[in-house]
């Protein structure tokens, strides 16, 4: 029989302590886990986001199209007298199809531009990473202003093809100064005959001056939060229920858009103008703010904002949770 004698332990291998015969099986070593590349995880958060825009567009939509043919209406020729009287209507005229007015941009545009708002929050945040003299709060929040601009250039031309699809229905019927769109597709084409490539990013200076600090508080809280409800729970934050990544997002989405809802009804304002400059109303972001305040003062920056506060949570939930989920079951 076979010499037995014990063997120093191996933290890589795992080794039995007798020695092997020409008939036994050698027991696999435990090898490290192969760490993956940059392209893999970046790969892997545009998987994630493209994902999380689907599952934001299906619960969110409807909420949006309120919000923002609230913000755009006239103020001295109103069409809605509030948010259920702007549903009601809505319902009444055009059906279920009504809410989902304009969704082909925002359901693929979601999906490229979630897909590069968290591919860039991935990338920031791993960067940001080896900033410890940095609290997580602060990581988090720098890491989100720099996705927020980065994920401008692809969210402005979407946004800008949804609102032209969502407030076309405020027009008279008798201005045929402007085109009625029959779909996202026929914006873009006339937008891009009027304007080139400068017409799809109608508005992109509205995009930019929300998005940065709206993104820089939206990550920076949702990490902080998400932390924080670990620590109650006594598990680590990849570990967090379905449910608590839900709470954690819906109020992740509730600071965005408290805190900026103004400027995003300056940039509706802008992106809902007409396309071709000589007709516009609105020249820029300072002659927007200031006609928006000759209409109703400080109130008519907060025109829409129920609608956009009832989306808030759970569109904002369902797309971290669909994330999260993601990354607990993917490989990276």
């Amino acid at each position: 029989s076979p010499a037995r004698f014990p063997l120093l332990p191996n933290h890589h291998c795992h080794f039995s302590n007798t020695l092997p015969t020409t008939s036994s099986h050698h027991t696999p070593c435990n090898t490290p886990p192969v760490m993956p590349t940059k392209l893999q995880q970046a790969a892997a958060d545009i998987a994630r986001g493209t994902c999380g825009g689907v599952a934001l567009t299906i619960v969110g939509h409807p909420f949006d199209t309120l919000k923002v043919r609230l913000q755009t209406q006239p103020a001295d020729a109103r069409l809605y007298n509030g948010l259920l009287d702007c549903a009601s209507k809505t319902l009444r005229q055009e059906g279920l199809r009504g809410f989902y007015r304009g969704v082909a941009a925002p359901l693929g545009g979601q999906m490229l531009f979630r897909a590069t708002l968290f591919g860039a929050y991935g990338q920031a945040s791993r960067w940001m990473e080896n900033r410890q003299d940095y609290s997580l709060l602060h990581r988090g929040m720098v890491a989100g202003a720099v996705t927020g601009a980065c994920a401008s250039l692809v969210e402005s031309p979407v946004d800008f093809l949804k609102t032209q699809m969502q407030v076309q229905v405020l027009r008279p019927t008798s201005d045929l100064s402007r085109p009625h769109f029959s779909g996202v597709v026929h914006v873009a084409r006339e937008a891009l005959t009027t304007s080139g490539i400068r017409g799809i990013y109608q508005g992109f200076s509205g995009t930019l001056l929300r998005n940065v600090p709206a993104n820089s508080l939206y990550f920076g809280w949702f990490e902080y939060v998400r932390r924080w409800t670990a620590e109650k729970r006594g598990r680590r934050p990849a570990d967090l229920s379905p449910l608590d990544t839900f709470a954690c997002g819906g109020s992740a989405g509730v600071l965005y858009w408290v805190s900026t809802y103004p400027l995003d009804v300056i940039k509706s304002q802008l992106m809902g103008d007409d396309m071709r400059p000589s007709h516009r109303k609105h020249a820029s972001i300072f002659d927007a703010a200031r006609h928006l305040y000759a209409q109703g003062g400080i109130r008519r920056f907060y025109t829409g904002f129920t609608p956009c506060l009832l989306r808030s949570v759970p569109a904002n939930g369902a797309i971290f949770v669909t994330v999260m989920e993601l990354k607990k079951r993917m490989p990276y």
